[in-house]
């Protein structure tokens, strides 16, 4: 039977949908994992009732994002708070993602633009987008990339006119308020022209607005992520030659990533950028695959390799470490980053078998192709799971790297937080044996220790945590909670005003420090120390009581030292 294309066009997409459901549901219900926060549920302009104002005309978010913040600010208020709704509407926005991607790939190659989507839709390096809530960026953005890249590669082929113009660019447009993950969609628009042997004058006329809008953007997104996003911080201070370093492993890396992803892990180790001998070869290996693609280009079944890799390198330009990224403080790769990336590769691989088998196994080369897109669905099936629940999420991780410091410390963190306190200590201590200079897991250490009345054990842990951070109020409470217990109430009193410094309102420390000046023998200071304190907090009772017995002890005159510690 013979269909209708717009008939055949509504099949395809219902199974690339039931296909995507199919892939992504044992993520349900979902969960708000690690920076999940900072973008949607702590997030002050999602959660204000008055925040879409901000989001699109002011600089308080933490990156220019304004469709993409839009979706989570009313996605917040519709799910009622809940991740599911997100989750929901990324793996329909996924879907619908897979159909345009089925478009686009139809126009470049009719055979193999099926097989392509499929792969697109269910392949495990989405499942990084897809189940992970905060990446709705991803699927927004790639939308309205995909369908920009259809109108442009439509105008290049003389259909639509201006209406192809204005629609490519506005599409492009969109997809930077989404994330600005496609921005060399320019330089894509500039290879289809190559590949269809189109580059004109007029194309190349055309491409300039596109590129001073992508500056524009670009120029916007380095400016919040310096000022905002990284405060200022440089999370990767590297020479131009361990850039390049960075750059060919990261795309050597990924490449094996597409075509082996069973072992993704969710966390990756940064690898060492020293221009050794090895390194430096990494970077000519890249740099000679790059030339040869480009060389054999006109080869018989090489087209698609030529556009597909070098539609692969355009999408990962933004993070292949030129630019800081705040993500580079963890690992100098995500699988995240290969949302858009991904669909190059998996053209390149797919229309390439199409053209280099006979006509007459075509057949056998879909059923083949087939099989395994269902072998990556399962696997998808495997990952997605992963995203289920928080504390899943960074069990899965520690087994792929349990060498990462923020799985082992934020598994800690719920840990502690569910009162299983044995099994958080461990966490935190692999997180510090790992990454000695943590100070944030020093500090959930010590704490722990000073709970259970032993600072001996605490000492080192509170020294090592002030030494990696001095500014930091919680390490200087321990130090001073420890040096009042053991007896050195001088050192104790130093600790507290100095933990004053950055909390000068805080009626508990200055409580605390009123117990060791007492025990110091210096109750008029201890006195005035409380009585500041109950102006800060006057309903705390600790603080109450121990001020009715200094006042007690000081019309009697009795020396008894008994006042204790909130």
């Amino acid at each position: 039977m013979k269909w209708r294309p717009i008939t055949a066009g509504i099949v395809y997409g219902i199974v690339l949908i039931g296909a995507v459901l199919l892939a992504y549901t044992p993520a349900y219900p979902g969960a708000f994992i690690w920076d999940d926060g900072a973008f949607i549920c702590e997030h002050p302009l999602v959660l204000s009732d008055t925040g879409l104002y901000d989001i699109w005309f002011s600089a308080k978010a933490t990156d220019y994002y304004p469709i993409s913040n839009s979706a989570f600010w009313l996605l917040w208020r519709l799910s009622n708070h809940a991740p599911l709704g997100f989750l929901l509407f990324n793996m329909l926005l996924h879907g619908l993602v897979t159909v345009v991607v089925f478009c686009f790939a139809r126009q470049l190659n009719r055979r193999a633009a099926w097989i392509v989507a499929l792969l697109f839709a269910v392949h495990p390096l989405n499942v990084f987008s897809v189940c992970w809530l905060s990446e709705i960026k991803n699927t927004t953005s790639a939308f309205f990339f995909f369908l920009s890249c259809i109108c442009l590669l439509r105008w290049l082929r003389g259909a639509g006119g201006l209406r192809m113009v204005a629609g490519g660019f506005l599409f492009y447009l969109l997809s930077l308020l989404g994330k600005p993950a496609g921005i060399l969609l320019p330089a894509v628009f500039l290879l289809l022209a190559v590949c269809e042997k189109r580059l004109t004058i007029r194309a190349v006329c055309y491409s300039i607005p596109l590129f001073l809008v992508g500056l524009a953007f670009g120029c916007l997104t380095v400016w919040f992520q310096f000022h905002n996003a990284l405060l200022g911080e440089t999370p990767l201070t590297a020479s131009f030659v361990e850039r390049m370093i960075m750059a060919s492993k990261s795309v050597f890396f990924y490449i094996y990533l597409v075509f082996a992803p069973w072992r993704m892990a969710i966390f990756y180790p940064r690898w060492n950028l020293t221009p050794t001998v090895w390194n430096l070869l990494v970077v000519f290996l890249l740099a000679l695959v790059s030339f040869l693609l480009f060389r054999l280009r006109r080869a018989r079944g090489m087209a698609p390799w030529f556009f597909g890799y070098y539609f692969f390198l355009l999408g990962l330009f933004p993070v292949l470490g030129f630019i800081n990224q705040g993500h580079y403080r963890f690992s100098y790769v995500a699988n995240h980053w290969m949302y858009i990336p991904l669909f190059g590769l998996l053209y390149a691989f797919t229309a390439s078998l199409y053209e280099w088998i006979p006509d007459r196994f075509h057949k056998w080369t879909t059923a083949g192709l087939s099989v395994l897109a269902v072998a990556l669905l399962l696997l998808s099936r495997l990952h997605a799971s992963a995203f289920s629940s928080e504390q899943i999420f960074y069990e899965r991780a520690l087994v792929d790297a349990p060498e990462s410091v923020t799985a082992q410390n934020n598994l800690a963190n719920i840990l502690l937080a569910e009162g299983k306190e044995d099994e958080a200590l461990e966490h935190y201590l692999e997180a510090v044996r790992y990454e000695p200079g943590f100070w944030s897991a020093h500090n959930r250490i010590a704490a722990i220790y000073m709970k259970r009345h032993d600072g001996m054990a605490a000492f080192p842990h509170i020294k090592a945590s002030i030494e990696e951070e001095s500014n930091n109020p919680e390490a200087w409470v321990m130090l001073g909670d420890f040096y009042g217990e053991t007896g050195a109430y001088a050192e104790s009193v130093r600790a507290y005003e100095k933990a004053l410094e950055f909390l000068p309102d805080d009626a508990g420390i200055y409580g605390n420090m009123a117990v060791s000046c007492f025990r110091a023998g210096d109750a008029a200071r201890a006195r005035v120390l409380l009585e500041h304190a109950l102006r800060l907090d006057p309903t705390r009772p600790s603080l109450r009581a121990n001020y009715e017995r200094l006042v007690e002890y000081q019309e009697r005159g009795e020396e008894d030292k008994t006042i204790d510690t909130d």
